[in-house]
């Protein structure tokens, strides 16, 4: 099937995917384990040691 004005098109095929990558996201969060979370949870969002040496504030 070849459409003439596939562009119209285009808006709802990415929408589409989006949302599809966005509820897949959603599934695979809850589909979690409590000690894999609760690992996640408690990983550090920082290097101590790039904390130190680092001159942001």
């Amino acid at each position: 099937m070849i459409l003439e004005d596939w562009q119209n098109y285009v808006p709802y095929f990415s929408t589409g995917v989006a949302i599809a990558i966005f509820f897949a996201g959603i599934i695979f969060a809850l589909r979690m384990k409590k000690d894999k979370v609760d690992h996640m949870a408690n990983l550090p969002l920082e290097d101590p040691q790039d904390n130190a040496n680092s001159t942001h504030h």
